[in-house]
This record gives C-alpha cells, sequence and structure tokens, in this order.
C-alpha cells in the first residue's frame, strides 16, 4: 500500500486518515476513541504528516456493502 503524506496536520480527524506522529503512527477510525484515549478533543501529540488508508468515498462504499448484505 502507498500512501501518499502531506506534510503537517490536517484540520480535522477523519476515519480512514493514518497521521505520522512524535509517538509513532496512529489510525483514526472512530474519532470517539481518539477522544477518550487522548482526552476530549484536545489531543495532546503532534501531528507532523498525515494521508489516507481509506478515503471518504471508500468508507461510505464498505458501509453500504455491508447494509446491502445484512438485509438478506
Amino acid at each position: 500500500m502507498r500512501i501518499d503524506w502531506i506534510d503537517g496536520g490536517p484540520e480535522n480527524f477523519l476515519p480512514g486518515m493514518i497521521l505520522q506522529t512524535g509517538e509513532g503512527l496512529v489510525i483514526v477510525g472512530d474519532i470517539s476513541v481518539l477522544q477518550n484515549r487522548f482526552g476530549g478533543c484536545d489531543f495532546d501529540f503532534e501531528v507532523s504528516a498525515w494521508g489516507w488508508i481509506v478515503k471518504p468515498y471508500e468508507l461510505e462504499h464498505i458501509r453500504s456493502m455491508i447494509v446491502s448484505h445484512s438485509r438478506r
């Protein structure tokens, strides 16, 4: 898998992102998990770069496939 890294931090954390921090890599899934882990919305790590593992439109496609298959 190739990740196109973007320098600096993103404006918002969204599911599907990967963040490069001083602590290592952080994969953003459910944002509430990040909020619980790092205490509210004020995350105490600095993001030096970020990229997409799964883009938002791909996540939506996966969700729609799950819903359509769960109705069977």
